[in-house]
């Protein structure tokens, strides 16, 4: 689900600015499918546009592998604090036990990022992490469905919404799995257009554009 703020944001004059930056923090035992779901649509609207539009540095905590739930070890191209340029996305992907992530480093750094503009996306259970920050309140948020009821008792400020996907201002939260890659075409759409929105989602054989 997109308001009207959110779209606002994300939505450029230039209907095809330059390459956006989503920075990708692999938490450990982080949800591999909407990792990869996240990204592929990407992948698709620059092959299609015929350049690099989008790009996805993989950050971690301390700069080595990171492990996901289901074992995959991923590389990552640098530890999250000693990124120099502000990114126009910020992907927190977490999945089970997010409250280890409750570190004072890094929540500053989510927070400095915040400030300086960074659009900030909590995927699966990132929203915890986003949340832990201070990031979420007032805001609207979907998270994974086991996770909700929790959620929803240590996060009052925050309203919890059963959708897909939640585009509020300038927080974006999803539930994880496959939805991601529906939250990727969403930004897909707002930012290039739906012709290359509809042409992504053919490109990875998704069905449909599906809204929050």
């Amino acid at each position: 689900m997109a308001s009207n703020d959110a779209k606002r944001q994300m939505t450029s004059g230039d209907a095809d600015p330059g390459t956006c930056v989503i920075a990708m923090l692999l938490l450990d035992g982080f949800n591999s499918m909407a990792a990869h779901a996240l990204i592929d649509p990407f992948r698709a609207a620059n092959y299609l546009r015929g350049r690099t539009i989008y790009r996805w540095p993989f950050l971690s905590l301390d700069g080595a592998a990171v492990s996901a739930s289901n074992g995959l070890n991923v590389g990552v191209d640098s530890a999250f604090d000693t990124v120099s340029a502000v990114p126009d996305f910020l992907v927190v992907n977490a999945s089970w036990a997010p409250e280890r992530f409750r570190d004072t480093r890094l929540q500053n750094w989510l927070r400095r990022l915040a400030h300086h503009g960074t659009i900030m996306c909590g995927v699966d259970t990132g929203a915890f992490v986003l949340a832990y920050a201070g990031l979420l309140d007032g805001h609207r948020a979907a998270v994974h469905y086991e996770h909700i009821a929790a959620f929803r008792e240590l996060f009052p400020r925050c309203a919890m919404d059963e959708s897909l996907f939640v585009f509020d201002r300038d927080r974006l939260t999803c539930c994880g799995g496959l939805a991601a890659a529906d939250m990727a075409l969403e930004i897909i759409r707002l930012q290039q257009g739906l012709e290359l929105a509809n042409a992504a989602s053919r490109y990875i054989f998704h069905e449909r554009l599906r809204p929050g």
